[in-house]
């Protein structure tokens, strides 16, 4: 388990890195939780072409956090 540690790490931060360059700023348990969240739909059965289970994460869990969908495809602020 402990050789993950770095791995996890490198994620997380690439997660919160694509969430502030859309605007969104997440607090470190809010990443680790959506971070978490996707990593756990990927195993599920998804549509054609893969779409769905790891997208559905990158919506929900950010809803819970009263950030809207909208913010995933909205450009970055200048």
């Amino acid at each position: 388990m402990l050789p993950t540690v770095p791995i996890w790490a490198v994620e997380a931060r690439a997660t919160w890195s694509v969430c502030c360059a859309i605007g969104v700023d997440l607090e470190p348990p809010a990443t680790l939780s959506l971070l978490g969240s996707a990593s756990l739909g990927t195993p599920l059965s998804t549509a054609s072409g893969y779409v769905g289970s790891y997208q559905f994460a990158f919506v929900v869990i950010p809803r819970q956090l009263d950030i809207g969908p909208a913010a995933a495809i909205r450009p970055a602020p200048r």
